[in-house]
């Protein structure tokens, strides 16, 4: 049995990776239509919203939320690399995060939404996938449903493997006590 919970994050290197590059981009649209010969405040304003004639103004305006966008959600992301949960593991359970079932809005959020909850005695079995080409991956069954836990790809080899070995030790003890159990 496990003694005290553990969490695994998300790695920090893949969120500050992502956060790097998304600022990147909104500060490269920046520089892109930077002019030297003008003020920083006429070239803010001209990042924002072209007054220069109809048409700029109107494309200017579609592609402000990408602009602004990226930087937010850059700066988004960095300031919360590291301290994104995928899975925790107590004494009663494991708490995953599911991929939602939606579109795709809903799939780009799925770090806001809460930690799923299987207890031990509701796992009946669990499948450790080992694929050079597509990475390892977990798998689960849960009410004779096979759950793929694809949110934990993004954990290490190592950090799968002891959910795996924790999960199987749970089953296995649940099985000797049962065979115990009969006699």
């Amino acid at each position: 049995m496990i003694q005290q919970e553990k969490t695994y994050y998300l790695s920090a290197f893949r969120s500050i990776t992502i956060g790097v590059i998304l600022l990147l981009v909104g500060i490269g649209l920046f520089v892109a239509t930077y002019d030297a010969d003008a003020s920083f405040g006429k070239n803010l304003l001209h990042y924002l919203v072209d007054f220069s004639d109809v048409f700029n103004f109107f494309v200017s305006l579609i592609l402000l939320p990408f602009k602004l966008g990226f930087i937010i959600v850059g700066i988004v992301v960095l300031r919360t690399a590291g301290k994104v949960e995928r899975a925790k593991i107590t004494a009663k359970g494991l708490y995953y995060k599911e991929m939602p079932k939606g579109n795709k809005y809903d799939k780009m959020t799925l770090d806001l939404g809460p930690l799923i909850y299987t207890s031990f005695g509701q796992i009946s079995n669990i499948w450790f996938h080992k694929n050079w080409f597509y990475g390892n991956s977990l798998e689960i069954e849960v009410n004779n449903q096979r759950i793929k836990l694809i949110t934990l790809n993004v954990l290490s080899t190592k950090e799968k493997q002891e959910i795996f070995d924790v999960i199987q030790n749970h089953i296995k003890n649940r099985k000797t006590y049962a065979r115990r159990k009969k006699r």
